[in-house]
């Protein structure tokens, strides 16, 4: 993990595992934390429950010295005052400022939720669990409400969350500008899936593109999963490749355009397996999200 975030950019910081009771009720909500008997100071009088709390402790420091661009990640144990909680190891990234490093090259940009949402994919590909980690909107008190997402696993369990630091928090720790944060739960992540070889398919692969008008509020992943279930074994790939909303539709609605790739293993596809295929997409999607094609 430590190889795979330096190679995308990422600093190693180590902090305290003591921190001021402010921010972790900024931050933790009601897990304020296990108090310290005899803390050094107040401003290290609580064992963390999070290691965001350090890593945003060290993001102000470096902004406050004109840092212009922050990839810090830490490893170690965080500490709960739940009953039967304990202590459990976690990794928590934070990215902030420039989403490249200054160059005559990069056009300067900043790093956004996608920047944090594309780090993440590519650490659980790194762990070989990418398929076993499902995202769905979070309700953690520290992120924005639209920019961020909880990782579960198959049963359900929280493996972890990431997203943009709330409005609300910034204001209060004195950040004056966006803040992207990832927390993962390494005890609980699943085990890594077995490689599995596929032999490539010696026959044609057919494209067929369609955009469809959905509720402002369906998301990707949902809306993903019911068009691998709908196409059947023939799908090969499935991506979205554009997402419109303005002019031209209704002001909770959105468009999606879907990118369909089907191939067989065994047969040139007809053109009626691919027609089936997509027809059975696009009655699935009207079903269960109200979709309608664009144009149509």
């Amino acid at each position: 993990l430590r190889a795979a975030l330096v190679h995308r950019g990422y600093r190693e910081a180590i902090t305290y595992s003591f921190v001021p009771p402010e921010i972790v009720a900024a931050v933790c909500g009601d897990d304020v934390g296990v108090a310290v008997a005899n803390p050094i100071s107040a401003a290290m009088s609580v064992m963390r429950p999070s290691l965001w709390p350090g890593l945003l402790l060290a993001a102000r420091h470096n902004l406050n010295r004109q840092a212009g661009r922050l990839r810090l990640f830490e490893t170690g144990l965080r500490f709960s005052g739940e009953p039967g909680f304990g202590q459990r190891q976690t990794l928590a990234t934070l990215i902030s400022g420039d989403r490249d490093p200054e160059s005559w090259a990069n056009p300067r940009q900043r790093v956004d939720f996608y920047a944090l949402k594309g780090d993440l994919e590519a650490l659980l590909e790194t762990l070989g669990i990418a398929t076993l980690v499902t995202a769905e909107r979070a309700g953690h008190r520290a992120l924005h409400p639209g920019q961020s997402l909880r990782l579960v696993d198959a049963g359900g369990c929280c493996l972890g969350y990431a997203g943009a630091l709330h409005p609300a928090v910034a204001r209060e720790l004195d950040f004056d500008q966006q803040v992207f944060l990832m927390e993962l739960f390494l005890d609980r992540l699943p085990a890594a899936e077995e490689a599995d070889f596929r032999v490539p398919s010696r026959f044609p692969a057919v494209r067929r593109d369609i955009a469809v008008v959905v509720p402002g509020e369906t998301l990707a992943a949902e809306l993903l999963e019911v068009v691998r279930r709908a196409a059947g074994e023939i799908l090969a790939e499935v991506r979205i490749f554009d997402v419109y909303q303005g002019e031209g539709l209704e002001n909770n609605k959105k468009s999606i355009a879907i990118g369909l790739t089907f191939q067989d293993d065994k047969r040139t596809l007809r053109d009626s397996d691919v027609q089936a295929a997509e027809g059975a997409v696009i009655e699935w999607l009207a079903s269960e999200f109200g979709a309608r094609l664009r144009g149509g």
